[in-house]
């Protein structure tokens, strides 16, 4: 059969692999696999269903989602211990067979299948820097049958780990939601031993055996019922059941012993068998099979008298080996890197000096035949095969496949020519095996595929012709309504596109999203935007269903591109994207400036809803100001903002202790014809209660009551607050008095309100008054209440009552959550008590709550103070393989750290990092920057940081400014410094008692003490209290002038 290469591409992961994944270090059951290339080819029957161009499509859209989750397979190779996963995509190319797939498969050409697999890889080379971890070869044959081969770095993956790859991928094409993720464990559970010498590994003392010459490779089916008779002739009266790999491998031991001889019968070498085992299920507890790498290792079985030992015996002595392999073996190898040498060591003692090598590989109960992309199971499987080469360097080798009917095993047999001829012959092999049959006998039965379209489905096409388009639409909006109907929606449009039925397919497909996306299925409508060019009805679709699903990256990264594309986003989707922000309290005041920056320039109208969005949005991200603005707007255009919307306001000017703008919005609200509820009410309450006006306070609740408002557990929590800041315990007392008078039981949230502000105040004390007075109303603790109470303790640095009240709780049967162990974690780590932090997010873990992105904030802190850099990518990995990606605070953290430490690369490559994911770094991130930089005396870096800041839109703060002058200061550059402080008067910026000591810290590093009084005094005549090490500057620099002057 002729064939022809058609296209070649790079797929590409469809979200880029964030920064801290670049590096994927290998494993060391990686590391210890030789980096040959080895390929599997699946062969799918042809359908009648859809074209060959659908199929690759959907085979390509699909690969981009796969590609996300297994993103080190789409980098290349950066030496023998790492991939760089630089997204450069993974090498796709499509061939087309100028054949039919059932003339091959009934009479297969084991030699033909090495063109199926990408030409551009040699056997010989193997995988080396630069090289791509995998490559595609999708090919097609005339009759629409496909044979897709992947090739991949057998040191980076096993065959499991192929497996998964394609089930992940076949998922990915028939349903996205339930797509395969890979467990990166291996990193963890064997690290990498890069300093571990070539003799140590695995393969090493297997090198010497390998033979150099041409191969044969022959391709043999053991049925059913072949396996079932040379069971029976292995059986034993010691109640020995061999498994179907066991059974065939010692028979074609026993067959390749046999050829051996015949070929030189005077060469008494002993003979070596060796068997790949799965360690994912060996290990207590098992490893997931999803395990992403190699988990494997390998069996060796010995024979010195070939001639003597029955088929009985060698089964015996396969078995005997595999279960060397046990638990005690695996708890070696896990426990440290002394128990990976003592396995090899006992490896060795079974491998001779001189023998002759058969190595087995085993495919079975893996899963290959249970990939299906939507067009059925695969109808063969094949694997490696041996070129035509006269000098290839291999070992004598066995894959053993499962048959498609799962009772029966091919064995691909790859034999030096001198030894493939007598093999052949083997009397009993023939008894036993067929040799290379064809995949499925043809039946005069069996139909051929249908290569048209059937005549009655066009005539009912040809009827609906005259179905005006709207009519279509609304049907289609009805049946995707409901997850029930969902399919029948989908095929619909399928139906009505293939046969030119309506011709606006891209609303159509903006529906089936639109309907996606409220489902919560968002993978499902990012695979089907595939199947059209994104339009901006399509884009608009996609980027709802993302901002629904609170998926806001790809909601922004979507709008992006869909700028760049020349196209307009709805100002639904800005809605959706604010909603979004404020449902997972991560709205920032950049990208609510930037989304609106869009808005003005794309000239879109600002709706009530849009506008109502926009205020609660600036309001919950801090920045009152914009939201009055804002508010302004609306009421200045005669619209009226939701409730919601000012108690979003009045609740931000409450917390600011701006109590006289919270009143008036307050009152405004009353006097646009709206009736306060509890919950504006509230906002109002809370706001007193910040500043401490407590008459103002009783006055709300007594407004309430007068209005017809019940006060709600919120209100009276509020109300005891501020009795509580005033000291009034008794009046807060009172209180509880009146929520029961009123039939509102006081709950464990008020005394968690109460025991809160107490902690505020600093009596910690007064958390076990609390608990008693909680016990005395017949309320018990609860989840809240408890972690109040460890907060309060933690604060405080009182480790054993806040240990003592995690203790009790969970003697109470009250399940810790994430705030729980994230209080207890974070305080040990301020307490430097690093080790005991490990353990409690250890312990977390292992009670079955998972982490949350503040938990892996607070662990990447720990670990970075601790300079434990690799246990820091270490849990960045983890983060991101569980489906959590690094917010603003994880960036800050991350820049933090490696500043304190001098690693400013790779703080500047995580602001980099953080910018193309399309997060604006916050001045916190700079500040920390800059501070670092200023710690080190480096004063021109800071100024550059400095610079970046303001150019992203930050306005300068306090701490970053006085860090840039202490940057100076170190940098012995004192005029800069004070040009910094001038810098702060001309911009309104209040310099503190921070400011001031810096700057004479600065001149005392210089030996200008004479200045550093007029310093001094500035301080105080701008109202500024000097503190300890401030009067410490100037005692210093006065007495210097002292001893100066005595001189």
């Amino acid at each position: 059969m002729e064939m022809e290469i058609i296209s070649r591409e790079n797929i590409k992961p469809c979200t880029p692999t964030p920064h801290h994944l670049r590096v994927y270090k290998i494993s060391l059951l990686d590391q210890i696999i030789p980096p040959a290339f080895v390929p599997a080819v699946l062969y799918f029957a042809p359908d009648s269903t859809t074209s060959i161009s659908q199929r690759i499509q959907l085979l390509k859209d699909s690969l981009v989602l796969t590609l996300t989750h297994f993103y080190p397979l789409a980098g290349l190779i950066r030496d023998a211990f790492s991939i760089d996963c630089n997204d450069t995509g993974l090498p796709f190319f499509v061939a087309n067979v100028k054949g039919q797939l059932r003339d091959f498969l009934e009479r297969p050409d084991v030699q033909f299948i090495n063109r199926l697999i990408p030409s551009e890889f040699s056997w010989d080379k193997g995988a080396g820097p630069g090289s791509n971890v995998g490559t595609v070869q999708l090919n097609y044959f005339d009759c629409g049958g496909m044979a897709i081969c992947l090739i991949f770095a057998h040191h980076i993956a096993d065959a499991t780990t192929l497996c998964t790859f394609l089930k992940s991928w076949a998922a990915a094409a028939n349903d996205p939601t339930k797509i395969l993720r890979p467990d990166y464990i291996a990193q963890s559970a064997f690290r990498q031993q890069p300093s571990m010498p070539k003799e140590s590994y695995l393969f090493y003392p297997l090198q010497k055996f390998l033979n150099i010459g041409k191969f044969v490779t022959t391709r043999y089916v053991f049925d059913a019922s072949a396996i079932s008779a040379l069971k029976a002739q292995s059986a034993g009266s010691n109640d020995n059941h061999p498994t179907r790999v066991e059974v065939v491998s010692a028979f074609i031991w026993k067959c390749f012993m046999a050829a051996a001889a015949e070929e030189s019968s005077d060469d008494h070498k002993p003979f070596l068998l060796t068997h790949p085992l799965n360690l994912r299920r060996r290990a207590e507890p098992p490893f997931p099979d999803n395990s992403f790498g190699n988990f494997l290792w390998v069996a060796a079985a010995q024979c010195d008298n070939p001639m003597d030992k029955d088929l009985k015996e060698l089964v015996s002595e396969v078995k005997r080996a595999m279960g060397r392999v046990d638990k005690e073996f695996m708890k070696r190898l896990q426990k440290s890197e002394n128990g990976y040498y003592e396995n090899v060591e006992e490896l060795r003692q079974g491998i001779p000096e001189e023998a002759k090598w058969l190595a087995f590989s085993s495919w079975c109960k893996i899963g290959f035949y249970e990939v299906d992309f939507g067009w059925g199971k695969p109808a063969w499987v094949s694997g490696f095969v041996s070129g035509e080469s006269d000098r290839a360097v291999l070992p004598n080798s066995a894959t053993l496949v499962e048959t498609r009917s799962g009772d029966g095993i091919e064995a691909w047999v790859i034999l030096d020519e001198r030894y493939a001829a007598p093999f052949q012959k083997n009397e009993e092999l023939r008894v036993f095996a067929c040799f290379n049959p064809c995949v499925f006998p043809s039946h005069p039965s069996q139909p051929d595929p249908p290569t048209r379209l059937d005549p009655a489905e066009l005539r009912l096409a040809e009827s609906y012709r005259a179905v005006p388009a709207p009519l279509w639409h609304s049907l289609i909006k009805n049946l995707s309504s409901s997850p029930s109907s969902f399919s029948t929606a989908y095929s619909l449009v399928t139906w009505l596109q293939r046969h030119n039925l309506c011709f606006s397919y891209e609303l159509l497909y903006s529906i089936l999203i639109h309907a996606l996306g409220r489902n919560e299925k968002l993978y499902e409508a990012f695979l089907l935007s595939q199947r059209q060019s994104l339009t901006p009805l399509t884009y608009n679709a996609l980027i709802g269903a993302c901002a629904r699903n609170d998926d806001l990256e790809k909601a922004l990264n979507l709008m992006e591109r869909m700028r760049r594309d020349g196209y307009q986003s709805d100002f639904v989707n800005y809605s959706l994207i604010i909603q979004s922000l404020m449902r997972n309290n991560s709205v920032d005041v950049a990208i609510l400036e930037k989304l609106y920056g869009e808005m003005e320039a794309d000239k879109i109208e600002l709706d009530g809803q849009l506008l109502n969005d926009i205020i609660a949005g600036f309001a919950k991200a801090g920045d009152i100001d914009r939201a009055m603005y804002f508010l302004g707007v609306m009421q200045g255009n005669g619209l009226s903002p939701k409730t919601s919307t000012v108690v979003a306001v009045v609740n931000e000017l409450g917390n600011l202790g701006r109590v006289e703008e919270a009143e008036a919005v307050f009152e405004e609200l009353k006097e646009g014809g709206l009736r306060p509820r509890t919950r504006a009410y509230n906002a109002l309450l809370k706001g007193y209660v910040k500043v401490g006006a407590l008459r103002d306070a009783e006055y709300v609740v007594s407004e309430m009551e007068r209005s017809g408002v019940l006060p709600d557990e919120h209100t009276y929590s509020l109300l005891i607050d501020a009795y509580g800041n005033a000291g009034r315990w008794e009046s807060a007392r009172i209180v509880l008095k009146e929520m029961e008078a009123n039939d509102v039981k006081p709950n464990s949230y008020v005394f968690s309100r109460i025991l809160a502000s107490y902690r505020d105040r600093g009596e910690w004390q007064r958390s076990f008054q609390v608990l008693k007075e909680m016990k005395n109303c017949g309320v018990n603790p609860d989840r809240q209440f408890y972690n109040v109470m460890i907060d309060t303790f933690g604060k405080y640095n009182c480790l054993e009552h806040m240990m003592a009240a995690f203790e009790r709780m969970k003697v109470e049967g009250i399940e810790p959550d994430t705030v729980t162990w994230n209080t207890l974690i974070d305080c040990h780590c301020k307490q430097g008590r690093h080790n005991e932090a490990e353990g409690l997010f250890k312990e977390m873990q292992e009670s079955g709550c998972l982490p949350c992105t503040t938990t892996y904030n607070i662990m990447i802190n720990s670990f970075g103070g601790q300079e434990r850099w690799d246990d820091v990518k270490e849990l960045l990995g983890t983060m991101q393989s569980q489906g959590l990606l690094p917010n603003v605070v994880t960036y800050t953290t991350l820049v933090d750290i490696y500043g304190q430490s001098g690693r400013f690369n790779d703080a500047i490559d995580c602001l980099e990092v953080m910018k193309s994911a399309g997060l604006k770094p916050s001045s916190t991130m700079y500040n920390a920057l800059i501070n670092a930089y200023a710690q080190r005396g480096l004063s021109e870096q800071a100024v550059n940081a400095f610079r970046v800041m303001r150019s992203d839109g930050l306005k300068p703060s306090l701490l970053a400014l006085n860090s840039l002058i202490n940057a100076f200061g170190e940098d012995r550059r004192d005029a800069e410094a004070f040009a910094v402080l001038q810098y702060m008067k001309d911009n309104d910026l209040k310099p503190d008692v921070v400011t001031y000591t810096t700057l004479m810290k600065a001149l005392i590093r210089v030996e200008k003490y004479e200045k550093v009084p007029a310093v001094f005094e500035e301080m105080l005549l701008s109202g500024c209290a000097p503190d300890r090490k401030a009067r410490a500057m100037l005692r210093s620099a006065l007495r210097y002038m002292k001893s100066t002057l005595k001189l």
